[in-house]
């Protein structure tokens, strides 16, 4: 990913609500930093770029230049207090406080879903993936109602779940965060706004029905899209697993390990 420019890029980058507070993203940049800073990646190239891109993404949110880096070795697992609203009661506001911050604490994994339509394969991150019926085999995800790989599963009534490796799946899902159709994010224009193909460069199979399954993930499965729910800002759907592998040895990916989240 490149320096971010815009709020929607930056939340992407630290993995926040568009609306999030301030305390959640200075909270998800020292998270981020106790994972990217070069002092804890010695000999990583990569890693001071990184670290470019991170502090970018919290200067643009917070409106301020971004303190110097002290990395705390420990990952943190407490959530700041987020600032009051003075839209609400007192009794709001706190209520308000207790259920955001279960709520980011829920563990999620790193998923990419796979989809086609028209013999045009894309990628998307999701963290709202789960497994909900044992017979049959049925998984459900959630995407936002006018998202591309929506659009694809209700055309083609296919897709694929690929669960990311720990060692791996930052870098690769970084690559896939921004939509494919430009024109969605605010601000953009000219060739920021094309239709881009998110796997460029990326080493990829396809199931017999042309949706992706990415070379390094660790597992991966197929689905046959069964029926659509409207859920709230979301539309939920349901999977009929039918095929599907374990590829890697390394530990999946998940919101414990990125500090990731897509809850509150």
């Amino acid at each position: 990913m490149t320096i971010p420019r815009t709020h929607v890029e930056a939340c992407a980058m630290l993995g926040v609500a568009h609306d999030a507070d301030p305390s959640i993203v200075t909270d998800r940049h020292r998270r981020l930093s106790q994972l990217f800073h070069p002092d804890v990646n010695p000999g990583v190239s990569s890693a001071g770029l990184r670290m470019q891109e991170i502090n970018a993404a919290r200067e643009l949110l917070l409106g301020e230049k971004a303190a110097p880096n002290e990395v705390d070795p420990t990952p943190a697992r407490t959530a700041r207090p987020r600032e009051r609203s003075t839209a609400l009661s007192p009794e709001a506001r706190a209520r308000e406080q207790r259920v955001s911050r279960t709520m980011h604490e829920l563990p999620y994994g790193v998923y990419v879903l796979g989809t086609v339509r028209d013999g045009d394969p894309n990628v998307m991150v999701a963290d709202w993936v789960m497994q909900v019926s044992h017979k049959p085999r049925l998984v459900a995800a959630a995407f936002e109602q006018d998202a591309t790989s929506l659009a694809n599963i209700r055309a083609s009534r296919v897709f694929t779940v690929n669960l990311l490796a720990q060692e791996t799946g930052m870098d690769l899902a970084s690559a896939f965060l921004q939509p494919k159709d430009g024109s969605k994010i605010s601000g953009r224009s000219g060739d920021a706004a094309a239709i881009r193909n998110k796997l460029d460069g990326v080493d990829y199979d396809t199931t017999p029905d042309g949706c992706p399954i990415l070379h390094d993930t660790h597992a991966w499965c197929a689905c046959e899209a069964e029926e659509f729910f409207a859920v709230g800002d979301h539309v939920l759907v349901t999977g009929r697993v039918i095929d599907g592998a374990l590829i890697g040895e390394d530990e999946a990916l998940t919101s414990v390990y990125t500090g990731w989240t897509y809850g509150g």
